[in-house]
Order: structure tokens, then C-alpha cells, then sequence
């Protein structure tokens, strides 16, 4: 009788890691979600300010309301002395600077917030609020108001 011997080849385990394949998958994602992360993160910083200009705008809006319900008008107030006819003093370390943006009116005043270039803190420049940066807020004497911004 003739026997047969079948050897098997002896299976190696199998060995540890990740393919290049992998890796590049692995990478693309990550990519891709840096991508999306990314400027969500810096408009963050950008808009962490906005809330700074907003209450200031509002302190002046009620500043500005007190003064035409004593005088009747906003005419003669002008960028040089608006400040003084309020009793305004702009916050310390702001990162905006308060200014009128037109001569009162009869009807309306027009108050605006501007990216403080070159004069407020260091944080400000790494958060964006420098440059074209304003917020504006337009007080009307029917008692209306409107709000507008431009952010870089």
C-alpha cells in the first residue's frame, strides 16, 4: 500500500498594522473634517466681539433717546461733541472705537461701533476686529432702530 503524505503549508499569522490604503483614507478624512472645523473656529473668534459693540451701541442708544426726549432733536450733535452731550466714556481695554457716524438729525442718529486699529488690546488683533470691522445702529425719532454690520 502507497501512502500519501499532504504537507500544508503552516499559515503565519497574521501580521499587525495598516495598509497604505489605510493610512491614506485615514488622512483624507481627517482633511476633510480640518477643512470644515477650520473656518467655523476662526469666525468664532471674529464674532466674540461682536457682543462688546452690541451692548456699548445699546448703553449709547438709551444715552441718545434721553438726550432727544430733553431737547427734541439730535440736530448740532456732531462726531467732536456728541460724547459730551451724552455723558458717553467709552469702555476701557474695547476693542471698537464709538463714533458718530453722520450729524444728528432731526429725525435720526446714526451711532457706530469701528474695529479699533492700533489703539485697543492685543487680543483684539488676533480675534479680527480691526480694519473694515463696524457695526452700526441707526436711532429713529419715531422710536424705531435698525442694525447693520460689516466684518471682514
Amino acid at each position: 500500500m502507497v501512502s500519501f503524505v499532504v504537507r500544508r503549508k503552516a499559515r503565519r499569522p497574521a501580521e499587525g498594522g495598516f495598509t497604505l490604503i489605510e493610512l491614506v483614507v485615514v488622512l483624507a478624512i481627517l482633511g476633510i473634517l480640518l477643512a470644515l472645523a477650520i473656518p467655523r473656529y476662526a469666525a468664532s473668534g471674529r464674532n466674540a466681539h461682536l457682543p462688546e459693540a452690541d451692548n456699548t451701541l445699546q448703553e449709547l442708544k438709551t444715552m441718545a433717546w434721553a438726550y432727544y426726549n430733553q431737547h427734541g432733536t439730535w440736530s448740532g450733535l456732531t462726531s467732536a461733541n456728541y460724547a459730551a452731550a451724552f455723558g458717553f466714556t467709552p469702555p476701557g481695554n474695547a476693542c471698537w472705537a464709538f463714533v458718530l457716524a453722520a450729524d444728528g438729525s432731526d429725525t435720526e442718529i446714526q451711532l457706530r461701533a469701528m474695529g479699533n486699529p492700533g489703539t485697543g488690546p492685543a487680543r483684539c488683533n488676533m480675534l479680527g476686529a480691526y480694519g473694515t470691522s463696524h457695526v452700526t445702529l441707526i436711532v429713529r425719532s419715531d422710536g424705531s432702530s435698525s442694525r447693520s454690520q460689516v466684518l471682514p
